[in-house]
């Protein structure tokens, strides 16, 4: 019996929302801007796609302003230039700290690796020598 491939799934970045709108269903959709991708692959997403972005989707409601009103289809709200540009510096900010990160712990996992076969050739070699 073969073992089964994991098929990964492809992983994409939200930037930064920039807008917010009340869809055909009542529900809010977000104009989404990719992260590596140009403003025309920016795209409408439905709430339960962005779910997992909560500190985006709390900074985005905080700057637009909340309010318990009910919106008709179709109403959509921007969010202003500057603030668009703030959350897509703390983006690639927060970004290249997970990546400096990451990387830091791929090289003290190699030199880790490197220290425990040095450690393993000089055992082998004092048995050895010991013989």
């Amino acid at each position: 019996m073969g073992r089964k491939k994991k098929v990964e799934q492809e992983v994409y970045h939200v930037e930064v929302i920039t807008k917010a709108r009340v869809s055909d269903e009542g529900d809010w959709e977000y104009y989404v801007k990719w992260a590596g991708y140009d403003s025309d692959a920016d795209t409408w997403e439905p709430q339960d796609n962005v779910k997992q972005c909560d500190r985006l989707l709390n900074s985005f409601w905080g700057h637009v302003g909340t309010d318990d009103d009910d919106y008709s289809v179709g109403f959509e709200i921007t969010a202003k230039d500057y603030w668009i540009s703030e959350s897509q510096l703390t983006f690639r900010l927060v970004a290249q700290l997970i990546f400096t990160k990451s990387k830091r712990r791929s090289s003290l996992r190699r030199s880790s690796q490197k220290t425990e076969s040095a450690k393993a050739k000089r055992i082998r070699r004092s048995h050895l020598s010991s013989r």
